[in-house]
């Protein structure tokens, strides 16, 4: 079996004392995953602010806990709801 997945995430690089360190300022947003004929892709409702960086490059924005994929209105689930789904689909798969 083959699978793929996409997680979009996206993270900040603070540079303290010459060293680059991660910080997680944002949500994991979309989960994706394909396995042979079967796919599933599921949207999660963000908890933080989606960043206009993030905005530009994924054209996803959410105000007032509406999620939209360039414009368009796109259903979500909770986080935990999502990730519960992702983890059904690789225990079929």
């Amino acid at each position: 079996m083959i699978l793929k997945y996409i997680i979009r995430h996206f993270v900040s690089l603070l540079l303290i004392n010459g060293v680059f360190i991660v910080a997680r300022t944002s949500d994991i947003i979309q989960i994706a995953a394909a396995s042979g004929l079967e796919e599933m892709s599921i949207y999660m409702r963000p908890t933080t602010q989606i960043s206009l960086d993030a905005t530009a490059a994924t054209g996803l924005t959410c105000v007032d806990g509406v999620l939209k994929c360039k414009g368009q209105i796109v259903p979500t689930v909770s986080p935990k709801d999502g990730l519960c789904n992702f983890l059904d689909f690789l225990k079929k798969n």
